[in-house]
């Protein structure tokens, strides 16, 4: 609870610059429509209009991400305690590492950019809710947020943390249809006009660096091994293999592995990724068990 305070006073604080998050803003605008992207202006149009649409994504913006990540943290600690240091440590590296981003390098969302006729859906359609002008903050309390947080998408990040989260611990089912609710909230906060296409995509990338990476740091130093910028650079690339790879992708080395020394910290990841499939058989088995 301390360090979710201390995000909010100090994501309050950020963004004083207005003029240079607007420039950044339409810098991130011309990069998504370069990309291939600028459809989702006239889907942010289209899902402001329609209310079957516009009503479930504003209260998903405007709720979810308050209550999902603290009751997946919470549920963690009490059913899943192993799990819940390195899951804990990833949720703040990632929320750290956001925040200093929204303070050095504040970016407008599409909603805010001056001129653009983007329209601002969660503003639209706030006579159903509690919130105002200002994105997900109540009425009256848009002043104590920043509002040009756009890059990365944090609330991307925390959904796709759950993801993991549920991935490593949930039953087969939520094994399987966890990845639904970061898929949902990427197209929310797109079509809402609260986030580019490339912030979805940094966030992403954002909260599985720190989810697959921080775990294996937190073995290596209670074996009471050093970690070093090699170390995090190995365990990253080996991790990415590992999911390319369930994923159906072919092996690509991402990074210099030699140069790394991935291949001293490859036996000791392997070790403990069989760990990790053993337990995931068992938790199946029993999960069959009562099926039966």
């Amino acid at each position: 609870m301390g360090a979710w305070l201390l995000y909010s006073v100090a994501r309050s604080s950020s963004g004083d610059d207005i003029a240079a998050a607007v420039r950044r803003g339409q810098i991130v605008q011309n990069w998504d429509q370069v990309l291939g992207f600028g459809f989702t202006f006239n889907l942010n149009h289209w899902v402001t209009e329609h209310a079957l649409l516009a009503v479930p994504m504003t209260l998903d913006y405007a709720s979810l991400h308050y209550l999902v990540t603290p009751l997946v943290l919470v549920w963690l600690w009490r059913s899943h305690p192993a799990h819940y240091r390195p899951a804990l440590l990833a949720l703040l590296s990632m929320s750290a590492i956001g925040l200093v981003v929204y303070m050095v390098l504040p970016v407008a969302p599409p909603r805010l950019l001056p001129g653009s006729g983007w329209i601002d859906t969660m503003s639209t359609w706030s006579r159903i809710g509690w919130w105002g002008s200002g994105g997900s903050a109540p009425e009256g309390l848009e002043h104590l947020t920043d509002q040009f947080a756009a890059m990365p998408s944090l609330h991307v990040g925390w959904a796709v943390w759950c993801a993991w989260v549920w991935r490593r611990t949930g039953g087969i089912t939520v094994q399987r249809f966890g990845w639904i609710y970061p898929a949902t909230t990427a197209a929310t906060v797109i079509a809402t006009a609260n986030h580019y296409v490339l912030d979805v995509v940094v966030g992403t990338l954002l909260a599985l660096a720190t989810c697959l990476v921080m775990p294996r740091l937190l073995e290596r130093r209670a074996a009471g091994r050093s970690i070093s910028v090699r170390d995090v650079g190995a365990v990253l690339n080996h991790e990415l293999q590992l999911l390319g790879r369930s994923m159906g992708f072919p092996s690509v080395e991402l990074l210099d592995a030699d140069r790394m020394e991935a291949g001293r910290m490859d036996a000791e990841l392997r070790e403990s990724r069989l760990i990790d499939l053993r337990l995931l058989e068992q938790q199946e088995s029993a999960v069959a068990s009562r099926s039966d």
